[in-house]
């Protein structure tokens, strides 16, 4: 099952990424929000930290998903 959350103009990625996480755990789902045109994935087990770097990076690759099974990166 996946839920979507709406992002207010202005909002920073950290808190809804965090929101995201909450709900996920909580329901136990996968959230998904879309930030600045890129959809982001959200489940309990996600390193927020890895999905903001994924999310970055995806600006440079022009992509426009990141997934919730991001890993940190070594």
């Amino acid at each position: 099952m996946k839920d979507k959350i709406h992002v207010s103009v202005g909002a920073k990625f950290v808190t809804v990424a965090e929101k995201a996480k909450e709900i996920a755990t909580q329901k136990d789902v996968t959230v998904a929000f879309d930030f600045n045109g890129i959809e982001c994935l959200v489940n309990a087990s996600t390193n927020l930290d890895s999905l903001f770097h994924d999310y970055t990076n995806l600006w440079r690759m022009q992509a426009n998903t990141v997934y919730s099974n991001c890993v940190e990166k070594k």
